[in-house]
């Protein structure tokens, strides 16, 4: 039992769950597995496994340069998805759990319980949860690595714009140029991956404009007039790495 309400991140949707679930898979560096079948969504992993301690909020294994950074994705999305009447059943490294919302008499509230029991899998995890293939599709497309309309124009840069992610996760739909991949999570992101830290964002947007070398995209930044668009409110230093393009152009 989680003392924890079923309120908690109350603005997450399922499709947040889903997200926070392909987070933590990508995050193994191991071939994925992501679909949906007969109305189950399924997540499956070749990496290490999952450790019981991991299952603590605050508990995580996350690097620096991962998607996940707080150690609470799975279990904010065990929690979401419990509350939103989905099924969820996480089989990883000698257990497997199934979630779900209950109502506990000592604390008189609903919360989350996680039902584990010994399992025989010894790589990998394996998560199955109610999903629809719209869902699944639509939070595929959150990620740069599954969404086919962006195309990377230099490090860091794609077309089209209006897209901010971190750690190739779309974070923010806002008035951009072009879309943007920020790397360090952990600095952008408040702790429900929900808000962007928009100072800290415009620093690192900065130095990614300032670096880049393609000649098609500096000419266009050059020639934008439309002062609504986020890039026209950053101070930019050209890198030396990339001076020569610029004074090209």
């Amino acid at each position: 039992v989680y003392p924890i309400s079923v309120n908690y991140a109350k603005n997450w949707t399922v499709r947040d769950a889903i997200r926070e679930l392909i987070a933590n898979a990508l995050d193994t560096d191991t071939k994925v597995s992501i679909g949906v079948k007969n109305k189950e969504g399924y997540i499956i992993d070749k990496g290490d496994g999952i450790e019981k301690k991991h299952l603590l909020f605050g508990n995580s294994n996350k690097e620096e340069d991962q998607i996940g950074q707080f150690g609470e994705g799975l279990k904010m999305a065990s929690l979401v998805l419990g509350r939103n009447g989905r099924n969820l059943r996480l089989v990883t490294k000698g257990f497997e759990y199934c979630a779900k919302i209950e109502r506990d008499t000592e604390f008189d509230s609903d919360v989350l319980v996680l039902y584990l029991k010994k399992s025989r899998k010894r790589i990998g995890t394996d998560i199955y949860f109610d999903c629809t293939e719209k869902e699944m599709n639509e939070t595929k497309n959150l990620y740069l690595e599954f969404n086919k309309n962006l195309k990377q124009i230099d490090n860091g840069i794609y077309s089209p714009g209006n897209y901010i992610f971190a750690n190739g996760v779309m974070i923010e739909k806002t008035n951009t140029l072009y879309s943007y991949n920020l790397t360090d999570a952990k600095k952008h992101l408040s702790r429900d991956r929900k808000s962007l830290n928009i100072d800290a964002a415009k620093l690192e947007i900065s130095v990614i404009i300032g670096m880049c070398r393609n000649e098609k995209f500096i000419t266009i930044f050059l020639e934008d007039r439309d002062h609504y668009h986020f890039e026209q409110s950053l101070d930019i230093s050209i890198s030396s790495i990339a001076r020569s393009e610029w004074k090209k152009v």
